[in-house]
């Protein structure tokens, strides 16, 4: 009989989960005794099995129980605002020369102020998307070749002239791509592992995304997969996306789930979504080690290896949790996650205007891309602003829907209306707008 072995974390993490979902009550010893039983031919320190009870947010707490092997409580009990963090990489004037960026409070985290005088309707600056999860209309024309996979320019009224295809193309890939420069972005952004030709298990998780109409588990995939790619380039680089990508701003998904006042009786219906969609993203992204073939496919792709600190950063269930809600807070109505853009804190009179670019302009300026307008004058020192809801709305509406990133406004407009305003405004948007609220806020969006 041949020795017990230590089995590889992509090979332990989802046996431990499945006993975790099966005894969510156990303790770490009794858990380790039934683990052995199950598999005699390996061996498992009780010490590494509480890490990775840690480490996949399994461990039990004083708090709520344990369900489908996965927390239900946060990383932190206490956290009540998204953290946020500076990018000492990010060089500001390769946009604009008139903004700084600085930490403002604890509450509020980073955010953007004016060097320089700026004018009423002046333009600062455009940016192109960190990664970019097209609407959903503009995604399906992508899927179909219709429109650029990368910038999501539409092809109408027919493919460009300099368009080219992806090279799997004949072995299921339909995406095109306007020009040669838009399939190179393309391919450092981490294209490779998101097609349906060179990585067929993408298939299922992009199919998903787009069943369940989830646009952050779509952006979520493309960030890692750009993160991954920038790693087969050179681990300095690696090291220098992964920092870029945990300075957004950051609330984990259950946290942010939890200030439902649904939370309680639809808890179980969120979290068996999350589980779905982490299964499928794993699947996708990072087969374990005992799917021999599922890591070849991968290892044609990427072939650096990635630290263990970064394979629990990006694959973790809690880091996939933290990964969604970082992009359910920052993700714009359009699909885009801007690094520049992402620093702005809300107001609700705000003093920039996010512009898209007009229909008639999509061929000079790609749909994905934004620009940021001054609504008036704004002087140097004065923290720049966006609003995060429409600024129409009544008060209530605007403070009921802020929630969703964490935010509650205590600006001069609001400590005015929420005197002014009759309290039965509180229930004008009727039960279909919190249906819709419940869903964005546990899905992400």
């Amino acid at each position: 009989m041949s020795s017990p072995i230590s089995p590889p974390d992509n090979a332990l993490i989802p046996v431990v989960k499945a006993l975790r979902a099966s005894q969510p009550s156990l303790g770490a010893a009794k858990l380790n005794v039934l683990l052995l039983k199950e598999h005699p031919e390996w061996t498992v320190s009780e010490k590494r099995l509480k890490k990775v009870l840690q480490t996949e947010g399994l461990t039990l707490t004083t708090g709520p129980a344990v369900t489908n092997g996965k927390s239900k409580g946060p990383t932190d009990a206490n956290t009540k605002y998204p953290t946020s963090k500076l990018n000492p990489h990010l060089d500001i004037s390769a946009f604009t020369e008139k903004v700084d960026a600085v930490f403002i409070s604890e509450q509020k985290g980073k955010g953007l102020v004016a060097k320089a005088p700026i004018g009423e309707g002046e333009l600062l600056w455009r940016e192109d998307p960190f990664v970019h999860a097209a609407e959903w209309d503009v995604y399906d024309l992508q899927q179909t070749g219709n429109a650029c996979q990368h910038c999501a320019l539409p092809f109408v009224p027919a493919i460009p002239t300099l368009a080219v295809a992806c090279s799997a193309l004949n072995h299921g890939c339909s995406a095109m791509f306007c020009s040669r420069l838009c399939l190179t972005r393309a391919q450092q952004a981490g294209h490779a592992l998101l097609c349906r030709g060179r990585n067929p298990p993408s298939k299922d998780l992009l199919d998903f995304a787009r069943k369940e109409r989830w646009r952050a588990v779509l952006a979520l995939s493309q960030a890692v997969a750009r993160i991954m790619t920038s790693w087969e380039r050179g681990e300095s680089e690696g090291r220098e996306m992964l920092e870029a990508w945990g300075t957004f701003a950051t609330l984990d998904q259950d946290v942010r789930a939890k200030t439902l006042p649904e939370w309680e009786f639809a808890q179980e219906r969120h979290r068996a979504l999350w589980n779905m969609a982490y299964d499928h993203f794993i699947t996708a992204l990072h087969p374990p080690d005992t799917d021999k073939s599922a890591q070849t496919r991968i290892r044609k792709i990427i072939k650096r290896p990635l630290p263990e600190d970064v394979r629990e950063a990006l694959f973790s269930y809690r880091g996939f949790l933290r990964g969604l809600g970082r992009i359910s807070l920052n993700l714009d109505s359009h699909g885009g996650l801007f690094l520049l853009h992402s620093h702005m804190n809300h107001s609700c009179v705000p003093n920039l205007a996010v512009k898209q670019p007009p229909a008639g302009q999509a061929q000079k300026y790609p749909s994905s891309r934004i620009a940021l307008v001054a609504n008036r004058a704004i002087e140097p020192g004065e923290e720049l602003t966006v609003t995060y809801v429409n600024p129409t709305w009544p008060y209530r509406r605007r403070k009921e829907a802020l929630k969703e990133w964490g935010v509650d406004c205590n600006c001069e407009r609001c400590e005015k209306e929420k005197h002014e305003e009759p309290e039965k405004a509180e229930e004008e948007d009727g039960g279909d707008n919190d249906l819709e609220r419940e869903l964005r806020m546990s899905f992400g969006v």
